[in-house]
């Protein structure tokens, strides 16, 4: 099949030519459409429920809605864990499936058993929710907002819910927008066993004042001779005086009103967490990005979004776009990834210049680096992957490996052509490419799947490690795999139409080889004369290499010189909130003065219906 296959590539050279140059414009419009991300997939099928319990203490939570929810979801299929987490006022059922599990199907699955669990509920439980589908690695953007006083931390915090976080949420491939920080406003009716003597009215009077206050209904129609005309009912609350005025009772055909048996106020109510920036109170939104979008693009609508929204704030509102930017570390791998191949094939071009002495043999030989990463690329994103940073990392570890094939391919046919100038009976361009092709066939064959092989264990790892490393594998494999393929047939189609000509260019050898060849023969010389010697020798660093192994330290990840720093601050169980803005407040301003520190957001307890 080899030989078949070189042969086609040396009868017909520009139908090769053309489906390289197809391949690498394919892999460059492939790539800007490409979905790319920090991770691939590691986490397996999970959904998670939500139930709010205001008031309750965490055993209340646990006793009374973690334990009803659990009971519920227990016999769904394919469920491989099932566990909880309960807090003040909150608690979190994580139901983990089985690896292929499709994570639509058991939604719905797990959506028919909370209808029948909100019955054994109690009444101060809210219904249990869904949270919305997320990846991994989900958390896509902070951004805070900071006011300079004018504005207070109420309607702060009403901007962001009510304006800034349904915009966000808008924005497609944006799942979940959590908000920490700032004061919810609410309206407080302060209720007095006194004043409901004096009146008697009853406490259930009042709740049921206050729930139709704000309620609709349908009012009917006026009919006229020519027109109907609809009736509408305006219930709207606007400030704690139209609640105050809504009526509770009547006593002698007058209406009582509701602030005449309670106190009416517009207050803040409970918080479960705060925001700091850089030192100031604030607000602080959590954007997370669905599963199997572009990370690149969804950060760019949701800048896109901001901007349009900064223009909009009150002048004393600052805006914080980059707390936290997933997008800044595709970015840099990017930029890295390309000073490496840059660099790589900046050091590949200086060495075949100096050993091969021929631009024609030194673009044959580069040629097969953008078409192994371009073929690569159609490859991955053809089966369904991915461009993050274990797929960028396989590429790179790659890259060093790719021109080798080619290479040894084309050294061969130029040993070759040199012979043949100088034989007697010159034989046909064509046969002597291809015997020089066929020649070093097995040994081009034999290196790429050794070099292949030593990625093999990587895919007999499971769990985390398998599902993180395993796509680096894969890319590695499959580059190195394209690069054969093109030794087989780009090189030798290249060789056939750029080389002919150049029999003569090619009669001497480089000076530099010719030096190396002459270092290499005496030192070879030497080693055949003291073999034992040099077998110690390679025994003694082989045993210096494995006792140096216990001493090596050891990282599930290396470091990916992130530009965000997480400092986590463990306080005791019963700390406030305030003692817990405090400390972050004097952190923030001892890291806001090291060099290079940009910005520093605190994020303290938790959003409403956040994960714990």
């Amino acid at each position: 099949m080899i030989r078949s296959l070189i042969e086609f590539s040396l009868r017909f050279p520009l139908v090769i030519i053309g489906c390289a140059l197809a391949v690498l414009v394919g892999g460059v419009v492939r790539l800007q459409t490409a979905k790319w991300d920090v991770f691939p997939e590691f986490a397996p099928p999970q959904i998670t429920v939500q139930t709010e319990a205001p008031g309750l203490a965490a055993e209340e939570v646990e006793q009374l809605s973690a334990l009803p929810v659990e009971a519920a979801l227990g016999g769904v299929s394919r469920i491989k864990t099932l566990r909880s987490s309960s807090v003040f006022g909150l608690c979190v059922v994580t139901a983990i499936f089985e690896d292929g599990t499709n994570v639509l199907t058991a939604r719905q699955l797990v959506s028919e058993r909370l209808t029948e669990v909100r019955s054994r509920l109690p009444d101060i439980a809210g219904q249990p929710r869904l949270m919305p589908l997320t990846s991994s690695t989900s958390r896509l953007m902070m951004v805070g907002l900071t006011s300079d006083g004018k504005t207070s931390s109420q309607a702060l915090r009403t901007l962001a819910d009510w304006t800034i976080r349904r915009r966000l949420q808008a924005v497609p491939g944006v799942a979940h927008v959590e908000l920490f920080g700032g004061e919810v406003k609410q309206y407080e009716i302060q209720v007095t066993p006194e004043r409901l003597q004096r009146y008697a009215v009853t406490l259930n009077e009042v709740m049921t004042a206050a729930r139709s206050a704000t309620g609709f209904g349908g009012a009917g129609f006026l009919e006229t001779e020519n027109q109907r005309l609809p009736i509408r009912q305006r219930t709207r609350i606007e400030c704690s005086e139209d609640l105050a005025a809504v009526p509770v009772a009547f006593r002698d055909g007058i209406s009582l009103p509701l602030g005449d048996v309670a106190d009416v106020r517009i207050a803040n109510s409970d918080a479960y967490g705060g925001a700091t920036i850089n030192g100031l109170p604030g607000v602080m939104l959590v954007i997370h990005k669905q599963p199997d979008f572009n990370t690149l693009d969804v950060s760019v609508s949701v800048q896109t979004a901001l901007d349009e929204l900064a223009g909009t704030l009150p002048d004393d509102v600052t805006l914080h776009p980059l707390l936290f930017r997933q997008a800044a570390f595709i970015e840099r791998a990017i930029a890295n990834l390309s000073h490496s191949l840059l660099l790589g094939c900046g050091f590949v071009t200086v060495v075949l210049v100096l050993f091969l002495m021929n631009v024609r043999v030194l673009i044959i030989s580069l040629t097969a680096i953008p078409l192994s990463l371009t073929g690569a690329i159609l490859v991955l994103l053809g089966c369904g992957a991915s461009l993050n940073a274990m797929t960028l990392g396989g590429r790179a570890i790659a890259l060093e490996e790719l021109v080798d094939d080619a290479i040894v391919d084309v050294e061969n046919v130029i040993r070759r052509l040199r012979e043949n100038r100088q034989s007697l009976n010159p034989r046909p361009l064509i046969d002597v490419v291809r015997d020089a092709s066929l020649e070093v066939r097995s040994a081009i064959l034999y290196a790429s799947f050794i070099v292949m092989l030593v990625f093999l264990p990587v895919f007999f790892l499971d769990g985390l490690a398998g599902k993180l490393f395993g796509p680096l594998g894969i890319a590695y494999i499959v580059t190195i795999a394209v690069s054969l393929l093109i030794a087989l047939t780009v090189t030798p189609a290249m060789c056939m139409l750029m080389l002919g000509g150049q029999s003569r260019s090619l009669d001497a050898e480089p000076w530099l080889v010719r030096i190396c060849n002459a270092i290499y023969r005496r030192l070879l010389r030497s080693c055949l004369r003291h073999p034992r010697w040099v077998i110690a020798g390679a025994v003694a660093m082989m045993a210096t290499a494995a006792s140096a192994v216990p001493f090596l330290g050891g990282e599930f990840l290396p470091d990916f010189r992130e530009s965000n720093f997480v400092v986590f601050m463990a306080g005791k169980s019963d700390s406030s909130l305030a003692e817990s803005e405090r400390s972050g407040t004097v952190l923030a301003k001892e890291l806001m003065q090291i060099p290079g520190v940009k910005s520093v957001a605190q994020q303290i307890g938790r959003a409403t219906m956040s994960r714990v």
